[in-house]
């Protein structure tokens, strides 16, 4: 990808007063090679461990998992669909800085 290849053929430079050169100026010229292997293996191990964690979440019903096919949201937030807070200082009327705000018993704010 574009990366690897600008990693390998970076020049000699000094960004930030750090002495840089690309992976494929010096031995070992492998290493990008290396690095790539590294990475894929790495993501066949994280990917099994994921699928291992689906697996037991199915076989014990951890969760409830089995009952709706997601993790259920046990702590709802205070956002709503857009993903604004419902509760921001914006949407309340008549607020100045400074003033306090009371929160109420049963708002998610006053957990």
């Amino acid at each position: 990808t574009t990366s690897t290849i600008l990693a390998c053929v970076w020049p000699m430079s000094r960004p930030d007063g750090i002495p840089t050169l690309g992976l494929e100026r010096k031995q070992p010229y492998a290493l990008p090679a290396f690095i790539w292997v590294y990475c894929i293996l790495w993501w066949f191990i994280q990917d099994a461990a994921k699928v291992y964690t689906y697996r037991f979440l199915i076989a014990f019903n951890v969760f409830q998992y089995n009952d709706s096919g997601m993790i259920p949201d046990h702590f709802p937030t205070p956002f709503d669909n857009n993903g604004i807070s419902s509760k921001s200082i914006s949407n309340v009327p008549n607020i100045t800085p400074g003033r306090k705000i009371e929160i109420l018993d049963n708002s998610p704010l006053a957990k």
